[in-house]
């Protein structure tokens, strides 16, 4: 493994705009073999092999209207997902972007996002959880990572990622040293060691009109090439996109 790919300059930019797209050292059969079991397993229409895996508000069925483009599953355990995780690469990626001595994977998520050329782009913005300047220099980093391991092309119509860059760290420096992590109704019995909104960051999603009104930066797309990974922190204003594009967006996407 070639531990040289991801420099000093890859985790400045991650710090300072919460994303960034790096190499792989991977060959191209993994992708491959990736790619094409996500081909098998998450098809437009749903089939007999995974529909109880696909949640099914995702259920396609044959004949119909499609309710949603976009497939995924959790926690797959075939064996192209299970070489991809055992690569160390993305282990050391993820310890330097937290300056960590170790790193725990949460959730594993193939997606296929089926072209819907004919609509118009949908952009639904936000952000997982919640970080303050202080985690943002804690040692290691007080936050999670998502990675968007990319499987196909992606330009700015095959449903790239869209990020406002930099917007982590306004929010965190509007919060100063009175952080609040949760925004809206939560239910507390459905989080371990969460006491409060002002503890320590959870998990948890916020919308548009829970932020403060700040001058964030414009929606940018994240394109990328089939075999990189685009790092994200989930603090940073985000959105996924539909994709109007003629090639389906392949992707594993692992917190």
């Amino acid at each position: 493994m070639d531990s040289t790919i991801t420099t000093d300059d890859h985790v400045a930019a991650f710090e300072r705009d919460g994303v960034v797209t790096v190499d792989t050292p991977w060959p191209g059969k993994l992708i491959e073999d990736v790619s094409e079991i996500i081909d098998r397993q998450l098809p437009l229409y749903v089939n007999e092999a995974t529909q109880s895996r696909i949640p099914a508000k995702q259920r396609n069925l044959p004949g119909q209207t499609p309710k949603s483009y976009r497939i995924g599953l959790n926690s797959p355990l075939e064996a192209p997902y299970i070489r991809l995780l055992e690569d160390p690469f993305l282990e050391v990626l993820v310890k330097r972007m937290l300056h960590a001595d170790s790193v725990t994977v949460a959730t594993v998520e193939p997606r296929n996002s089926h072209p819907e050329p004919s609509t118009e782009v949908k952009i639904k913005e936000h952000t997982d959880m919640t970080v303050s300047m202080a985690d943002l220099a804690l040692t290691p980093r007080r936050m999670a990572v998502l990675l968007f391991i990319w499987l196909t092309d992606v330009d700015e119509k095959c449903a790239p990622l869209m990020v406002r860059p930099g917007s982590h760290r306004q929010i965190a420096e509007w919060m100063g040293d009175k952080p609040r992590y949760i925004h809206g109704p939560w239910d507390r019995n459905d989080y371990i060691n969460v006491p409060d909104e002002t503890s320590l960051p959870a998990f948890i999603a916020s919308w548009s009109g829970q932020w403060p009104e700040l001058d964030y930066a414009d929606l940018v797309p994240c394109v990328a090439r089939a075999g990189q990974v685009t790092v994200l922190n989930p603090a940073t204003i985000h959105s996924a996109t539909n994709n109007i594009g003629q090639t389906n967006r392949k992707t594993v996407v692992i917190t």
